[in-house]
């Protein structure tokens, strides 16, 4: 049975836009169904359908564009480092400071952090390929990182601030992943469509020098961008 031509179309497309650097622009469905010799319709299902595959993204008022996600490998005794995953693919990662404060955290992550009092609360948001793809927030032992605010812009991310600023020999593991609906914070900050999940991480990080636990992070990661992939074998 022959496929439907939208499928058709979704196929040629995802074809031609396999070789096209994430971020491209894709042609308007008025020019695709001009270019294909189909209606326009037809285009706007074909570029639904490629939505769904996650071949490319829609920005409601500025168009659509090639999309391209990375694997983020998570074991029991490792984390990996985003931004430097993204880059070894071709990909383009930059993180920015959103807050920073001294606050008191929840009980389970003082006590996971062996800290009763305040803690370092970091929040950062991570753009991929230009576009706002991770959430995190951390909460660090304050007496360990004196002055990381300022560190922080001297360094590729926050494990690198830790190793290089303070020279802490941070070793990351990942606590937990899971997908979830993310609360509404997270929605506001990577400016999510309604109804969208995405993919929770909860890593700890110890220090190999002082044997103390260092920080806990929560991060949330667009699954349009990020494909979780979980290494039993560590």
């Amino acid at each position: 049975m022959e496929a439907p031509t939208y499928l058709a179309l979704a196929d040629e497309l995802e074809r031609l836009l396999a070789t096209e650097p994430a971020g491209a622009r894709v042609a308007s469905e008025h020019e695709l169904a001009r270019r294909h010799g189909v209606n326009r319709l037809t285009a706007r299902a074909a570029l639904d359908e490629l939505e769904q595959r996650r071949v490319v993204r829609r920005r409601r008022g500025s168009g659509t564009f090639v999309s391209r996600r990375y694997d983020v490998i998570v074991s029991p005794l490792a984390m990996p480092n985003w931004a430097q995953l993204v880059r070894a693919a071709g990909g383009t990662a930059h993180a920015e400071v959103v807050g920073a404060e001294l606050a008191a955290a929840p009980d389970e992550i003082g006590a996971a952090l062996g800290v009763s009092g305040p803690l370092l609360v970091v929040q950062r948001v991570g753009r991929v390929d230009g576009q706002r793809a991770l959430f995190k927030t951390s909460w660090l032992a304050a007496d360990l990182v004196p002055g990381l605010t300022e560190a922080l812009p001297r360094h590729d991310s926050l494990l690198a601030a830790i190793e290089g600023a303070y020279g802490l020999q941070p070793v990351r593991h990942a606590l937990r992943a899971e997908i979830v609906a993310p609360p509404v914070h997270v929605v506001t900050a990577l400016e999510l469509p309604r109804n969208t999940e995405v993919v929770r991480i909860d890593s700890r990080t110890d220090s190999d020098r002082t044997g103390r636990r260092v920080e806990i992070t929560h991060s949330w990661l667009r699954t349009d961008v990020f494909r979780l992939v979980v290494d039993l074998q560590g």
